[in-house]
């Protein structure tokens, strides 16, 4: 089980690659192509329409858990519900998207430059380029649930190299054109789609008595995960938005250190998704024992494992922003953010093993709570730190807010009962001496 686990893990890394690869190469291109203005500009529109993935609310996910737990015959009307599902949110995306857009134009000194049709079309390309990640959510949940995930990869690397290379074509045929190049990032993407159908799955019809009943299972669990995605677009994603706002002169500084961290989340968070499908099985035959030993020490590898990321983006900080920034930035204004936001991303990202069991076995409402909590002290704490003290306190705010909703999601999960009573203590100890001692290295190394 485990080397298939490892296997998919490496399969699921290598998509985060394709991330990276993508992430890097629009910014190198970006910087380049659009001078410091256009590229601000751009750096807003593309994070608003980075949210869209959001809008999926895990719907893979789901479907994964519905597939491990159901019974094979169940399978077509998983799917079918998937994607009515998928059909639905991408429409939310689009609207709720477009619309936060026109309001954030009227707010964001960065944008009030561009004409509001132009920045309109720019938003429209933006997010029709990025759909196809809600879309494909039911072809991804069938593959995970199956173990298949280099299936997956290969879809997910293939759309997002292609629509990098429409994005760098139309750059260089017509630079500075941030529209134009939007139209070669939509492009590219649905080439790569185009070549990837064959990964789709044949799913007999099912009846829509079946489907129905489905739907009704699925959409409590959607809606715990939307609450997770809405919390997240805040928290994570619309972090340049609220940059923009707070302190223009300073966002390109943060947008670069923002792109670095949202790098290492990305790759450590897609291979943690690999065990998705077998903790669920472990957990339904009551392998407690094993998910125990795999809960007191995961945290401790995955924390470790981020410090030595984020250190070597701190020392090779200078040389990466040589080659990639052209100069808009130095490595001492992009390391202020850097530090608070790896102090975030370390907290968060050592519960990943957690918060897979959490999304295997726990119910809607305990899912939900954790991110409600971090929603919460960012809106109640971090925001009004930021308007009140400035970026520095907002961004060490909202750090604090990871570390304790890091705590908080390790304890609803030891209280969903799949390890014993007597073991919940010492798990928990052992998550707090492993998140202590991660965030202490990576404090005193990086000074």
């Amino acid at each position: 089980m485990w080397r298939r686990v490892g296997s998919n893990a490496l399969a699921n890394l290598s998509a985060g690659v394709s991330g990276t690869l993508l992430q890097i190469g629009l910014t190198a291109i970006a910087t380049r192509s659009f001078g410091k203005e256009g590229f601000a500009v751009w750096a807003v529109a593309l994070s608003m329409a980075a949210l869209v993935p959001l809008f999926a609310a895990n719907l893979s996910t789901i479907v994964t858990r519905r597939i491990v737990e159901s019974l094979p015959d169940q399978a077509a009307a998983i799917m079918r519900s998937g994607h009515q599902l998928a059909r639905g949110l991408s429409a939310v995306s689009v609207f709720g998207i477009l619309l936060c857009s026109v309001i954030l134009q009227r707010y964001s000194q960065p944008l009030q430059d561009m004409a509001a049709s132009s920045f309109g079309l720019l938003m429209a390309l933006l997010v029709m380029a990025q759909l196809w990640q809600i879309l494909l959510q039911p072809r991804f949940g069938w593959h995970y649930a199956h173990e298949s995930n280099w299936q997956v990869a290969r879809s997910i690397a293939c759309t997002r190299l292609a629509g990098l290379a429409g994005f760098g074509l139309l750059c260089w045929l017509q630079p500075g054109q941030l529209v134009l190049a939007a139209l070669g990032l939509l492009l590219g993407t649905t080439l790569g789609v185009a070549l990837c159908r064959n990964t789709e799955p044949v799913i007999c019809k099912a009846p829509e008595d079946e489907v129905h009943d489905e739907l009704a299972v699925m959409r409590p669990l959607l809606k715990a995960f939307a609450i997770w995605s809405v919390g997240s677009a805040v928290i994570q994603y619309g972090l340049p938005a609220i940059m923009s706002l707070l302190a223009p002169a300073q966002f390109t500084p943060f947008y670069l250190a923002y792109t670095l961290n949202l790098i290492v989340i990305g790759t450590v968070g897609t291979a943690a998704s690999a065990m998705l499908a077998p903790l669920t099985r472990q957990r339904l035959a009551g392998h407690t024992a094993a998910l125990e030993r795999l809960m007191a020490w995961a945290p401790l590898a995955t924390g470790l494992l981020l410090v030595v990321l984020m250190l070597a983006i701190w020392h090779l900080l200078p040389s990466l922003l040589t080659v990639w920034s052209a100069d808009i930035a130095s490595a001492e204004e992009v390391r202020l953010p850097l530090f608070w936001l790896a102090i975030q991303t370390i907290a968060r990202s050592m519960t990943l093993i957690y918060s897979v069991l959490l999304s295997s076995a726990g119910r809607a409402q305990q899912m939900s709570r954790p991110i409600l909590l971090e929603l919460g002290l960012t809106c109640m704490a971090a925001l009004p730190f930021g308007w009140a003290w400035g970026p520095s306190a907002f961004l060490a705010a909202l750090a604090a807010a990871g570390i304790l909703t890091a705590l908080y999601t390790v304890w609803t999960t030891l209280n969903l009962g799949i390890c014993a009573a007597t073991s919940r203590i010492r798990l928990g100890l052992a998550f707090v001496g492993s998140q202590a001692l991660s965030l202490g290295i990576w404090t005193l190394a990086s000074q």
